[in-house]
């Protein structure tokens, strides 16, 4: 298989650790759309995503789903309730077919105890969401809509991406109502701005996937730079842009 995304829980594990989680549980092929984990339900296994990629989403207030976070091959979904025992806080959703290991609460938590340095992997992982978590609501309150979309797409290809010779691919497949629902915008604005980055040159699309070419330029768009770039340009999107982005 390829190797592991960099910014995975078992691109980060040392060969003997990886070795040792991927014999752990029972290998489960998903299919697309299938439910893996329910928000409120009261049980603890943990799923390892051998290949594939999960949305977390939760429940809003008015009784809809809102997408909370993804995650792809190599992560691990579900070890709040494997550590707490509390009910689920999130449902885990298969985006395509999915293949990945059923790990028991006990041969997970045995797992760490015997292998420290991926107790201390799985402690960075934690740790990593948090500040993900801690930053994405920061950006809700103090960040306008083409920042928040932008670094979105940054926190993206940093965790996921893959460099290939036309740059860094995202890694993930991924929508732009969805991008639209971890940004905290609308899907009208969501076009706009990934307009406004294909006309740039900063990243190019396809079907629920996108390319970073300038890494750079979006970072410097998800700073105090965007905010020049994106009125210098807002007046030229065109409302149609819906039609041309096939994200």
């Amino acid at each position: 298989m390829e190797r592991w995304p960099n910014g995975s829980l078992v691109g980060t594990l040392s060969a003997a650790s990886r070795d040792a989680l991927l014999k752990l549980g029972a290998g489960t092929v998903y299919t697309p759309g299938r439910r893996i984990i329910a928000e409120g339900e009261g049980t603890t296994f943990v799923v390892l995503i051998v290949a594939g990629c999960v949305k977390i989403t939760g429940r809003l207030d008015d009784g809809r789903e809102g997408l909370l976070a993804i995650r792809v091959r190599g992560d691990l979904v579900g070890e709040l309730a494997a550590f707490d025992g509390r009910p689920r806080s999130a449902s885990v959703v298969a985006c395509g077919v999915l293949r990945g290991r059923v790990i028991t609460q006990g041969d997970l938590l045995y797992y760490l105890r015997t292998h420290p340095d991926a107790n201390l992997a799985v402690g960075r992982m934690l740790g990593e969401r948090l500040r993900q978590t801690i930053r994405r609501r920061l950006d809700f309150v103090g960040c306008d809509a083409p920042i928040r979309i932008a670094r979105i797409l940054v926190e993206i290809v940093e965790t996921y991406g893959r460099p290939t010779p036309d740059g860094i691919r995202s890694g993930v497949r991924l929508a732009q109502h969805e991008l639209a629902t971890l940004s905290g915008t609308s899907l009208e604005t969501v076009e706009r701005i990934l307009h406004l980055l294909r006309t740039e040159g900063i990243v190019t699309t396809a079907y629920r996937e996108f390319t970073v070419v300038n890494l750079e330029a979006l970072q410097n768009f998800a700073h105090l730079g965007a905010y020049a770039l994106y009125h210098a340009h807002a007046g030229s999107i065109p409302s149609h842009a819906g039609e041309i982005i096939r994200f």
